[in-house]
C-alpha cells in the first residue's frame, strides 16, 4: 500500500500542465467599515513539490450579476506573502514529499451600492485549467479545470445599504488520510456579521476552461460545468469508506474512514443565512490524498502543568499557562488549537495565553508514523476585575492630577464591588482602609490591587498624584501703548491644560488678547487641577500716528530709467516691487499695476503709511516683416505693428509711402529703400526697428530660339534674370527628359543636350525664382 502512496504523489509532480499544482482554494470577500468597500481575497493552496519557483503577481476576478447573467467588473488581485501550511505529522509528510502553500491574492476594492441593487444578488468567480491528472474519484482527471465561486446580497436593500462580509473558513490544517483509520479535520468557518452557517459537501465545478483555453472569460454564466464523478462516487460519497466522507452541517466537522487509497477531491459549500434567509456562499476546493500508513504509533502523549497530568485549564487574562508533554528526543509534535495546527508550536511544551481547545500530536521523530493525538484541553481566560483608580473632589466631581496643596480629593476604585478584595499602597507602605476608597493627603506614587472574589484574578493600577502650586500668570504686551487705529497682543503663560479669564474682557477664554481701546487689563488663569492665579495689571494709553504723505507717481514704461520716490516727512522708507531705497525701477517691478508705500514711524513706535500706485506698460515692440521684394512699378503693403495700443508710428525716410506716420503704409512705385521705423507711447516707451524694400525688375521669359548656326537668336535665357539670383531654370523635352537645367544670370542653354543640338520643336521650362516663390512653367519652341 506504501507503492500506492508514493505512485500517486510521483505522478503528482511528473505531470506537466498550466496550474496544475493548484489542489484547492477558496474566494472571501471582507466588509473594510464604508459602504461598497471590501477586501476580496483569492487562496491558492498549492502542491509546493510541484509548483513552479515563481508565482502570478496577480490574478484577476471577475463578479456577475446572478439574475441574467453581466459582467460588472474585473478587478486585479496582488499576491500577498506566502504561507507555509503546517503538517501535524512532519516526518511522514517530508518523507512523502508532502508540502503545501496558501498562495493568497487580495485587494481593496470600492463598489458602487446603487449598481449591486438586484435582489438575486451577485457571484465572484476566478476560473483556470487544469486540476492534477491522477485524482481518483473522477471520471476523467486529464485537463480538468477549477472554479472558484463565491456569492453575496445585493449591496443596497429596502432603500438602505445593506452590510454584510462572507463567512471566512478557518485557517487550513496540512492533512493526510490513512487508509481504514477515523480521520477528522474542521473546516468550520466563522461569519463578522453573526450570521447563521450551514456547511454540505458539493460537487466541484469545472467550469469551461481546458488545456487550450487555460483562462477564464469575462462572458457571463448562468451555471458552471460540474465534474464528472467517477462510477461510485458523488458529492456524498467522494472519498469512499466505512463511513465515507461526511460533513456536520452545523460544525463543519469533516469525518471519513477511508477504504481507498488515492489523491480525492471534494468542495465543502458554507451557506450564511440571515433571519432565516439565504444571503450568501462560499466554497472550498480541495484534494487530499489517502495512504496507507505504517502500523507503528507513539503511546499517547501526557499533557501536564507543572508535572501534574491536566485535563482543563484556566488562566487571568495576560498571564500564560505551560502545557507538557513528555519530552523525549525520539518523538516529535506538533500542538494545534480548535483542531487547527499552530505554526512554529513543535516543541514539547507551549505557552498558551489564549483560550481554546488544545491537543498535541505526538509521531516518531526520526522516521514516518502513526501519529496519536492527546486528549483535548479546554483552556478558559477569567477576565481581570476593574482596578481604575478614580479621582474626585469631596463634592463628588472628577478631577485629574496634579492638584492644588491644600485641596482634600479622594482616590476610589471604579465599579467597587463587594465580593473584590482591595489593597492600596503609597510610595512607602500600605494604607490601612477596608474598601476601595482612600483620602488623598499627600503626594506619591498610589497603587490599587483588586482581586475578584470568584476567579482570583488580579488586577492592578496605578497613579502618581502630585500636589502642584498655581500657575505663573505672567503678561506682556506686543507694544508700550496702542496706536491709534492699531491693536495691542497681551500674552500670558499658553497651556492647552489652562483655562482663561480676561478683565474686563471675560469673554475671551486664550492665553492672548487683543485690544484697541486704552484701560488696565489683567487675567485670571486656572490650571488643570483647579489651581488660581491673577496676573499684574496693565495699563494702555492710545497715542496719535504721524503725518505721512508721499507725490503721485506718472504712468511708465517697463524699459524706463529709475525715478526718484518722494515723501513728508523725509525719515519714511518705501516698500513694494522694483523699489530700491528712495528710488523705483521699472523694469525690475515689471508690468501691470504696482501698489507701493511710504511708511513713517515716530518716536513712540507708532507708524503710518501712504500708498501710491504706478501703472507700468510693457516694452514696446514693433512686429512685422523687416524685408519686401517689390516688383518695379507695383504698389506693396508695408507693416510694422506697435505692440501696446496708442502708439505712434513714423516711417524715416518718408519716401514713396502714402501715409509714413501709418503702421501700414502703401509703398508706392519707387526705388530701393531702407527704412527707419520709430514707436513711441505717451509713457514714454520706444521702439525702432529696420525694414529694407527691395524693387527688382520682372522676369522675361523668351517662347523661341533657332541654335542653327546663323548667328541669330542663338541662345535662349530669361531676361532681368541678374534680379533673381537664386532662381532654379529647367528645361524637359516632349517625354519629360531633362534638357538643361541652371541656376540665376547663368541659366543660359544654347539649344544643345550634351554635344547635340536638340531637334526642334516644343519643350517645357520652369523657373522657380526664389525658394519660397511658386514655379512658373511654360512653353519653348526650338526653330532650326
Amino acid at each position: 500500500m506504501k507503492q500506492a502512496f508514493y505512485l500517486i504523489f510521483l505522478l503528482c509532480i511528473a505531470l506537466p500542465g498550466q496550474a496544475k499544482h493548484v489542489i484547492g482554494g477558496e474566494l472571501t470577500m471582507q466588509y473594510l467599515g464604508k459602504p461598497g468597500s471590501y477586501r476580496i481575497q483569492l487562496n491558492q493552496y498549492l502542491d509546493a513539490v510541484t509548483a513552479e519557483s515563481t508565482y502570478d503577481e496577480y490574478v484577476t476576478v471577475n463578479i456577475f450579476r446572478k439574475r441574467s447573467p453581466v459582467l460588472m467588473g474585473s478587478f486585479d488581485l496582488s499576491r500577498r506573502p506566502i504561507e507555509k501550511i503546517v503538517y501535524k505529522n512532519a516526518i511522514c509528510a517530508k518523507s512523502q514529499n508532502l508540502s503545501t502553500l496558501n498562495v493568497a491574492y487580495s485587494a481593496n476594492i470600492q463598489l458602487d451600492i446603487n449598481t449591486y441593487s438586484d435582489p438575486a444578488g451577485y457571484y465572484v468567480v476566478w476560473e483556470r485549467c487544469c486540476r492534477n491528472n491522477n485524482i481518483a474519484n473522477l471520471a476523467n482527471s486529464v485537463d480538468v479545470g477549477m472554479v472558484f465561486y463565491l456569492e453575496f446580497p445585493a449591496l443596497t436593500q429596502s432603500g438602505k445599504p445593506f452590510v454584510n462580509s462572507s463567512p471566512t473558513f478557518s485557517p487550513l490544517n496540512g492533512n493526510f488520510i490513512c487508509l481504514n483509520q477515523l480521520f477528522t479535520t474542521t473546516y468550520s468557518a466563522t461569519d463578522a456579521d453573526g450570521d447563521q452557517l450551514r456547511y454540505s459537501l458539493v460537487t466541484p465545478y469545472q467550469g469551461y476552461t481546458d488545456a487550450t483555453f487555460l483562462n477564464g472569460t469575462t462572458d457571463p454564466r448562468n451555471t458552471y460545468p460540474l465534474v464528472t464523478w467517477g462510477t461510485g462516487y458523488s458529492a456524498g460519497n467522494a472519498i469512499p469508506g466505512s463511513p465515507g466522507l461526511q460533513i456536520d452541517a452545523n460544525t463543519g466537522q469533516l469525518t471519513v474512514k477511508a477504504s481507498k487509497v488515492g489523491y480525492f477531491l471534494f468542495t465543502v459549500q458554507c451557506d450564511e443565512y440571515r433571519n432565516g434567509v439565504k444571503i450568501g456562499s462560499i466554497r472550498r476546493d480541495f484534494q487530499i490524498p489517502v495512504v496507507d500508513c505504517p502500523p507503528n504509533t507513539p503511546p499517547p502523549a501526557v499533557v501536564t502543568d507543572n508535572g501534574k497530568v491536566i485535563q482543563d485549564g484556566k488562566i487571568c487574562e495576560g498571564s500564560a499557562l505551560t502545557l507538557s508533554a513528555d519530552p523525549d528526543p525520539k518523538w516529535a509534535y506538533q500542538w494545534e488549537r480548535d483542531g487547527i495546527n499552530i505554526v512554529g508550536a513543535t516543541s514539547p511544551s507551549i505557552s498558551v495565553t489564549v483560550a481554546g481547545s488544545y491537543a498535541v500530536v505526538k509521531s516518531f521523530a526520526t522516521q514516518c508514523s502513526g501519529d496519536v493525538t492527546s486528549p483535548p484541553i479546554k483552556v478558559d481566560v477569567a477576565p481581570r476585575p476593574s482596578a481604575k483608580i478614580r479621582v474626585t473632589k469631596s463634592d463628588g466631581t472628577e478631577v485629574v492630577p496634579p492638584f492644588c496643596e491644600g485641596d482634600n480629593v479622594l482616590a476610589s476604585a471604579s465599579g467597587v464591588t463587594g465580593s473584590n478584595t482591595y489593597q492600596w499602597q503609597t510610595t512607602a507602605s500600605a494604607l490601612q482602609v477596608s474598601n476601595g476608597v482612600v483620602t488623598v493627603l499627600k503626594a506619591g506614587l498610589y497603587s490599587l490591587t483588586v482581586t475578584d472574589g470568584a476567579t482570583k484574578c488580579s488586577a492592578t493600577d496605578q497613579l502618581q498624584i502630585n500636589m502642584r502650586s498655581a500657575p505663573n500668570a505672567t503678561l506682556t504686551a506686543s507694544a508700550p501703548q496702542i496706536c491709534q487705529g492699531d491693536s495691542v497682543r497681551l500674552n500670558t503663560t499658553d497651556s492647552l491644560s489652562y483655562q482663561y479669564v480676561w478683565e474686563p474682557v471675560a469673554a475671551n477664554k486664550r492665553a492672548e488678547l487683543w485690544v484697541k481701546q486704552p484701560g488696565t487689563y489683567r487675567v485670571r488663569i486656572t490650571n488643570a487641577a483647579g489651581c488660581t492665579a491673577v496676573s499684574p495689571d496693565r495699563t494702555l494709553a492710545v497715542l496719535p500716528l504721524p503725518l505721512v504723505a508721499a507725490d503721485s507717481i506718472s504712468p511708465l514704461c517697463a524699459s524706463s530709467s529709475r525715478i526718484t520716490l518722494r515723501g513728508v516727512p523725509g525719515t519714511g522708507v518705501w516698500t513694494g516691487p522694483g523699489v530700491i531705497g528712495n528710488q523705483f525701477d521699472p523694469m525690475v517691478a515689471g508690468a501691470g499695476l504696482q501698489r507701493l508705500r511710504y511708511t513713517v514711524k515716530s518716536a513712540t513706535g507708532c507708524a503710518n503709511s501712504a500708498t501710491r500706485w504706478v501703472q507700468v506698460s510693457p516694452s514696446l515692440q514693433l512686429l512685422g516683416p523687416v524685408s519686401y521684394r517689390v516688383p518695379r512699378g507695383e504698389v506693396q503693403k508695408l507693416q510694422q505693428q506697435p505692440s501696446l495700443p496708442n502708439a505712434t508710428v513714423r516711417w524715416l525716410p518718408p519716401i514713396y509711402l502714402d501715409r509714413p506716420d501709418s503702421p501700414t503704409p502703401m509703398f508706392q512705385a519707387g526705388e530701393s529703400t531702407t527704412y527707419t521705423v520709430q514707436a513711441e507711447t505717451t509713457t514714454g516707451c520706444q521702439a525702432k526697428a529696420q525694414v529694407a524694400v527691395v524693387v527688382y525688375d520682372r522676369l522675361y521669359v523668351p517662347s523661341a530660339f533657332s541654335p542653327n548656326g546663323d548667328g541669330n537668336n542663338e541662345i535662349w535665357r530669361p531676361i532681368n534674370s541678374n534680379s533673381f539670383p537664386d532662381c532654379e531654370v529647367a528645361i524637359y523635352n516632349r517625354w519629360g527628359e531633362l534638357m538643361y537645367q541652371g541656376t540665376g544670370a547663368n541659366a543660359v542653354w544654347d539649344g544643345r543636350y550634351g554635344q547635340t543640338v536638340v531637334e526642334a520643336g516644343v519643350y517645357t521650362y520652369t523657373i522657380k525664382t526664389a525658394p519660397d516663390d511658386p514655379v512658373l512653367s511654360g512653353k519653348l519652341t526650338v526653330v532650326k
